[in-house]
């Protein structure tokens, strides 16, 4: 059954609900207008996270990101993630 979601592909911003760098692997929680999308989690792969300037790939829980959006088979997956400059964690 197709929806509107499959096939999906938008940058968007989310914040880190959960992130195991020993796993190498986290939750981002979506955060959009759109209410289809909104509060949703995306699944995101330490491949997937853009090296900061002079760091390392680092995600904090409470961190504010933006990513590249991509529907799967089991969900959301978040591609091309950057921290939204300004935001080094530490927050809830």
């Amino acid at each position: 059954m197709n929806t509107e979601l499959d096939n999906l592909k938008l940058r968007v911003e989310g914040k880190v609900i959960k992130y195991d760098a020993q796993k190498s692997f986290g939750f981002i929680r979506i955060i959009s207008q759109d209410y289809k999308l909104n509060n949703r989690d995306a699944f995101i792969y330490y491949k997937d996270i853009e090296p900061e300037k002079n760091s390392f790939k680092k995600l904090v829980e409470g961190q504010l990101v933006e990513f590249d959006l991509y529907k799967r088979d089991k969900g959301f997956v978040a591609k091309n993630l950057s921290i939204i400059e300004g935001q080094n964690g530490n927050f809830n």
